[in-house]
């Protein structure tokens, strides 16, 4: 069940910071005027079960996505509204399973998520903050900034890339890792979307990330630094 978390944690990144915010993912070409549509399929992810733990595994799991419009749900991604406007501007709020965690043995957080992006052209900008739900103990607001670039992008391909940094204030710092506010981790990204049909996509992506200011030194990190690599498929119905 930990590693469960983990890979859908991370199929949270790549969906909604990645797969979702390109014109050549046919999952973004859904029509917003009220139709219906369902994505499944399986992927695999090898990383350690958090941010700072020692350890590595291989897990393979499901996922799944409904959209009605603007509005989504999945266990990744929660349910939420997602919205385009002109200029290259979009922007998403969710109530979603929160993943960050302390230990192995803690639970999953709801929180709330806000996001915006803006496209220039092969770049784009966005930013996410996420605020966890429920009393003082599993509190804490987070921030990750990303900057995207698009190396190759066609009707049937995308090959892309990013940057991200994040940012913690205190009660996510004192919660997480026992610490105070500051910057939490900085991280890259490779990731590639690939079109077999209408229905079928494969994607991929590797990730490295690691542990900044007082989260690196905090007594319950083993290791700052973090490797992912995931491979999935997706049938779009």
């Amino acid at each position: 069940m930990i590693y469960v978390r983990l890979l859908l944690a991370t199929l949270a990144t790549l969906v909604s910071s990645t797969l979702m915010a390109q014109s050549s993912n046919p999952w973004d070409k859904v029509s917003t005027n009220g139709a219906w549509s369902f994505s499944g399929g399986l992927a695999s992810i090898v990383s350690s079960a958090y941010q700072g733990d020692g350890g590595s595994k291989v897990r393979v799991v499901p996922y799944f996505s409904a959209r009605y419009g603007p509005v989504v749900f999945s266990p990744v991604e929660g349910l939420g509204i997602r919205l385009r406007s002109g200029g290259g501007w979009s922007y998403g709020a969710f109530l979603a399973p929160g993943f960050d965690k302390r230990k192995e043995s803690d639970s999953i957080q709801p929180e709330l998520r806000l996001n915006g992006s803006y496209d220039l052209d092969l770049w784009r900008v966005g930013i996410t903050v996420k605020q966890r739900l429920g009393n003082s103990d599993n509190r804490g607001l987070s921030m990750d900034a990303d900057l995207r670039y698009t190396f190759i992008e066609t009707s049937d391909i995308r090959l892309g890339g990013s940057a991200v940094i994040s940012w913690m204030d205190a009660a996510y710092g004192r919660n997480i890792f026992g610490t105070g506010s500051g910057f939490k981790s900085v991280g890259i990204n490779v990731n590639a979307f690939y079109t077999l049909s209408p229905q079928w996509s494969l994607f991929t992506l590797t990730g490295f990330s690691k542990l900044q200011g007082e989260a690196s030194r905090s007594l319950l990190v083993n290791r700052t630094n973090k490797v992912t690599a995931v491979l999935g498929a997706v049938y779009q119905f």
